[in-house]
C-alpha cells in the first residue's frame, strides 16, 4: 500500500469516525479553500453539496467567512488534494 493510499483511506476513516457526513465542513485543498455539506465520500471524492470556494477567511472568531462563493451545484474534491479538514463556520 502506497503512502498516498493510506492517507486517503486515512481521511475516510476519520471522517466517517467523527460523523462529518451530513454536517458542514471546511477542506483545505492544495490551491483553495471549500466549504459545504458533505454528502458523499468515495475512493476518490468527497462530494459537497450547498457548496462555496473560500476567497479570504477573514477572522476565524467571525460567524461567517468574509468572502465565500457560493457554488451553484455540487462539488466534487480529489481526495488527494486534502491537505486539513474540520468544521469551523
Amino acid at each position: 500500500m502506497t503512502q498516498r493510499k493510506r492517507a486517503n483511506d486515512q481521511i475516510y476513516l476519520t471522517m466517517v469516525k467523527a460523523r462529518l457526513l451530513d454536517q458542514r465542513v471546511t477542506f483545505w485543498c492544495v490551491n483553495y479553500l471549500y466549504t459545504g455539506t458533505v454528502a458523499e465520500v468515495n475512493s476518490e471524492c468527497v462530494r459537497l453539496t450547498d457548496a462555496a470556494v473560500v476567497y479570504e477567511t477573514g477572522a476565524f472568531s467571525e460567524a461567517n467567512w468574509k468572502d465565500a462563493q457560493t457554488l451553484p451545484h455540487d462539488i466534487y474534491i480529489m481526495r488527494s488534494a486534502i491537505e486539513a479538514f474540520g468544521v469551523l463556520k
